[in-house]
């Protein structure tokens, strides 16, 4: 069974909580799968990029706040909690700047927010 992978945007749920999800979907168009990426209290931008043979990379910027999260080939999460979480990143007007992501040398996500870059290896600790 061929199966397609789509991002969502953060979407509120019950009270103030918002969810950055992903939809698996079958080859026939039906739903397949549902996963919970990222929460959030707002998003200002957001980015996904799939990593073959590792899964979704997404992340997304509330504010000055950065958090990201590896989906994995099994639809399990490859960094602990709620992904990486990173602050102090660029905003215009108080608004976050939508993240770029990229796959560097030796298994590490690139994500930039404006000028800043953050390096984050699938162990998941801050590269400087």
């Amino acid at each position: 069974m061929t199966k397609a992978l789509r991002a969502t945007a953060p979407v509120p749920v019950a009270g103030p909580t918002k969810i950055f999800a992903a939809r698996e979907w079958t080859h026939e168009g039906g739903i397949f799968a549902d996963f919970q990426l990222l929460t959030s209290e707002g998003c200002d931008g957001a980015a996904a990029l799939y990593w073959p043979g590792k899964g979704w990379v997404a992340a997304l910027t509330d504010g000055p706040v950065l958090r990201a999260q590896i989906l994995g080939e099994n639809g399990g999460h490859r960094w602990p909690d709620n992904g990486f979480e990173s602050t102090g990143n660029p905003t215009s007007k108080g608004r976050g700047l939508r993240p770029t992501l990229k796959i560097a040398d030796g298994d590490v996500v690139e994500i930039s927010v404006g000028a800043k870059k953050t390096r984050v290896p699938l162990m998941g600790q801050s590269v400087k």
